[in-house]
């Protein structure tokens, strides 16, 4: 069974009501719980298998957008390549409208300088958390 044409109507129905969507948006990875084949295992999580998803949420809490993670995160056309973490926020964010400075959090994985000045350069505010070894020679006291 080919699920490709379910998940292309999602998609089409939560670009739809991230256009309605104003103001505060967070980026993050979920696991979808699943014991069966083709699974992510991580031991960390409180649901350790399933399928990891990306996720562009409301403050309200609805997922507005997802992405299936392939495993392999290449850069997106038209933007530049900003490693793994970055890679995966800008497909998020597209179907926002650009231009009105809406400001998705994030978490310490997705948060890079370069993430953040090319979000700036697209008219898109963002906060998150940031891991010391991202900082390109910034000190932090």
């Amino acid at each position: 069974m080919d699920v490709r044409p379910l998940i292309k109507s999602l998609k089409g129905k939560f670009k739809a009501t991230v256009a309605e969507e104003t103001g505060l948006l967070a980026a993050d990875k979920q696991i979808v719980p699943f014991k069966g084949k083709l699974k992510t295992y991580n031991p960390k999580k409180p649901n350790k298998w399933g399928y990891k998803i990306y996720v562009l949420a409301s403050a309200q809490g609805l997922i507005l957008y997802k992405e299936f993670s392939t495993g392999q995160i290449d850069p997106m056309e038209g933007q530049p390549d900003l490693k793994a973490s970055g890679n995966i926020v800008l497909p998020l964010l597209q179907p926002i409208p650009h231009g009105q400075w809406h400001k998705p959090f994030t978490d310490n994985w997705f948060t890079s300088p370069a993430l953040f000045t090319t979000l700036h350069s697209q008219h898109t505010g963002c906060e998150g958390m940031v891991r010391a070894n991202r900082l390109l020679g910034c000190a932090l006291p």
